[in-house]
C-alpha cells in the first residue's frame, strides 16, 4: 500500500495543494511522525496556507486544520504550531489564502472564534510584496500595515525578515540583501519600517527571529539595524533566538 496517498496526489504540476481535505490533514500528522521517528518532539512546526481555488475561505481552512491540530497535539502536546503568510508562487490555479496583512488579521479572528491555538509567523517582506514593488510603496502604506496588525500582535510568535537587492539587470533578488538594499538607500522608508515593526512587537513577548538571508554580512546588518531601533535578543546555546 502506498504511504501518504492523499498527500502524494494533492498537487498540480508538482506544487503541493496543502490542506486539501481532512484526509490530507490526518496524513500530514503521520508524515511528521515518520520524519521525527524516535527523536525528541519538535520545538515548533511551521506550516504554509492553502490556495484559494480549493480552499476559498478561512472557515474552510480552520475546519481542515482542526483535524491536524487535534491529532498532532495529542502526540506532541508542547510543540507550537505556526502559520506563515505567503505571496509568490508558481501555482497557476489560485493565490494563497493568507497573503495580505488584512488576511492575517482575518485569520487571527477566525482562529480565536474556533478556539484554535495556531499562531502566526509574520513574513514582513512578503506582506510588502503583496502590496506591490517595494520601490513604489509609500510610508503611509507601511504605517497602515503595522497599525492594522497591532490588535492581533499577541498571536504573532515569529518574524521572518530578509532583504533584497537588484542584480546587474535591475531585477530584484530575494533573500540576497539587507534593509539598505531593500529600500534602495531610502533612509526615511527604512526608518519608517523599523519604527513600525518595533511598535508592533513592543509588548514584552519574546518571539522567534528568522533572518532569511543568504549572507552573514547581510544578517549582521539587519541585526544591527534592529538593535539600533530598540530590539533586544535572548539566546540559549543550541536552542533558539528570540526577538
Amino acid at each position: 500500500m502506498q504511504k501518504f496517498p492523499a498527500i502524494k496526489t494533492a498537487n498540480i504540476d508538482g506544487v503541493p495543494q496543502l490542506w486539501r481535505n481532512p484526509m490530507w490533514a490526518e496524513e500530514f500528522v503521520d508524515f511528521i511522525q515518520a520524519i521525527i521517528g524516535e527523536n525528541e518532539a519538535p520545538l515548533l512546526i511551521e506550516i504554509h496556507p492553502p490556495f484559494r481555488d480549493y480552499c476559498p475561505s478561512l472557515e474552510e481552512f480552520c475546519s481542515v486544520y482542526r483535524v491536524f491540530e487535534e491529532r498532532i497535539s495529542a502526540v506532541y502536546p508542547k510543540t507550537e504550531i505556526l502559520i506563515e503568510n505567503r505571496f509568490g508562487t508558481t501555482y497557476k490555479k489560485g493565490k494563497f489564502l493568507v497573503s495580505s496583512y488584512q488576511d492575517v488579521v482575518d485569520l487571527v479572528s477566525e482562529l480565536e472564534g474556533h478556539g484554535l491555538r495556531l499562531q502566526i509567523v509574520l513574513d514582513v517582506p512578503q506582506l510588502i510584496s503583496q502590496m506591490g514593488d517595494v520601490s513604489r510603496i509609500s510610508s503611509r502604506q507601511i504605517e497602515a500595515m503595522f497599525s492594522t496588525l497591532k490588535p492581533c500582535r499577541a498571536k504573532i510568535r515569529s518574524i521572518h525578515l530578509w532583504g533584497k537587492r537588484r542584480n546587474n539587470k535591475g531585477r530584484w533578488c530575494a533573500h540576497a540583501g539587507n534593509l539598505d538594499t531593500y529600500f534602495e538607500g531610502n533612509h526615511g522608508m527604512k526608518e519608517c519600517f523599523l519604527t513600525g515593526l518595533f511598535d508592533l512587537l513592543n509588548d514584552d513577548r519574546p518571539r522567534y527571529f528568522v533572518p532569511e538571508v543568504n549572507s552573514n554580512q547581510d544578517v549582521a546588518a539587519i541585526v544591527t539595524d534592529l538593535l539600533s531601533f530598540g530590539f533586544t535578543f535572548q539566546t540559549s546555546v543550541g536552542q533558539r533566538g528570540d526577538i
